[in-house]
């Protein structure tokens, strides 16, 4: 680092003490001659303690200021990809292509992503608050005698490493979002791969549309759902269920040897209430030594009772998974999240 050394003192026609120019720092050329005075007397008074504390202030100062544009960089990157996001998710081609078959897990992953980033955002926006006001705090320290404040018995660096530390807690900001967008565009390819299948198994004519649910009584309803589980490979065992089922309308076995449990709900438009999971909680596992209970219903589950499923290990499907499994031929262990059995069939698969 070069240091300026000390001007000398110089006496113009009007007495005003003139401004040295060292080999490589030059100061400005003040045309006011009281501000030249001024500046004069200052360099005048500059050593190395004094030279080296405003180095240190500035220092301090300029770091504090990068952080906070470095902050508002990532935040406006974040709120960019965030709009980008929010555009795609209410178009028909959010990645150009058309998800017919794939809209609802394309909106579902593009308000993730808004999510995510959204709490990027308000984190940003919180450090910000807080290194502005540390900034503040800093500039008023720096304001008074400089040379005081970096003496050996007033060596306090809390401030500067407050700002440091809060803004080293998002360092890793970009990179973390980043990720999340790459998975979000490797999840799009997957669901990409997904639409393409689910088109097929629909132009091959071997699903049941909602529609067939729509005209369909409860007994027509219980043997889709045989079908359905005798396509992908279970065993029945039982079909068809009535008064004294205990909750199981169709009990079966995977390849694998997991019994399966399932209780037929058809609806045409009211939610299945808790009522029904308390009775298959009730009597799938302790009557029916199920490993897999299930609900299943052509409509939708209210709240509650999704809940209490949750808590209990009860797996539902409702409309949408029922339209996964019978309309879009995916096989019930990837409808329900479960490792398919080796060697069993892919109905979606094998209908390409």
């Amino acid at each position: 680092m070069i240091i300026a050394q000390p001007a000398s003192r110089t006496t113009e026609s009007n007495d005003t003490p003139f401004i040295a120019r060292p080999e490589s720092v030059w100061p400005r050329k003040y045309k006011d001659a009281g501000l030249r005075r001024l500046m004069g007397k200052r360099i005048a008074q500059a050593n190395l303690d004094t030279l080296m504390a405003a180095y240190l202030a500035v220092s301090e100062i300029r770091i504090a200021n990068h952080a906070l544009s470095e902050l508002r960089a990532d935040r406006e990157w974040v709120q960019r990809t965030v709009d980008d996001a929010t555009k795609r998710r209410d178009s028909t081609v959010p990645f150009g292509w058309e998800c017919k078959f794939t809209r609802r897990e394309m909106r579902e992953l593009l308000n993730w992503l808004i999510a995510e980033g959204n709490r990027e955002i308000q984190l940003v926006r919180e450090v910000e608050t807080t290194v502005t006001a540390q900034l503040a705090q800093l500039r008023t320290i720096h304001d008074g005698n400089q040379v005081d404040t970096f003496s050996l018995d007033k060596d306090d660096p809390a401030l500067i490493e407050s700002i440091y530390a809060t803004w080293s807690s998002v360092f890793g900001l970009v990179a973390r979002f980043n990720k999340a967008v790459q998975q979000c565009i490797a999840r799009a390819e997957e669901a990409r791969a997904t639409e393409k299948l689910r088109a097929e198994f629909v132009a091959s004519g071997k699903g049941v549309s909602d529609r067939d649910f729509q005209q369909c009584d409860g007994p027509e309803f219980e043997s889709i759902i045989a079908e359905l589980s005798a396509r992908d490979g279970l065993t029945l065992l039982r079909h068809g269920g009535g008064p004294r089922d205990h909750g199981a309308d169709l009990i079966a076995l995977t390849p694998d040897g997991r019994r399966i449990v399932i209780q037929c709900k058809l609806r045409q438009s009211k939610p299945v209430s808790p009522d029904v999971v308390y009775q298959v909680n009730g009597t799938a596992r302790p009557y029916h030594k199920a490993d897999i209970p299930i609900i299943v219903t052509n409509s939708t589950f209210s709240a509650q009772a999704a809940a209490f499923a949750g808590q209990y290990d009860i797996y539902l499907i409702d409309e949408y998974a029922l339209r996964r499994w019978a309309t879009w031929g995916e096989d019930i262990y990837r409808v329900l999240g479960l490792p398919r059995p080796e060697g069993g069939p892919n109905p979606i698969a094998d209908a390409a």
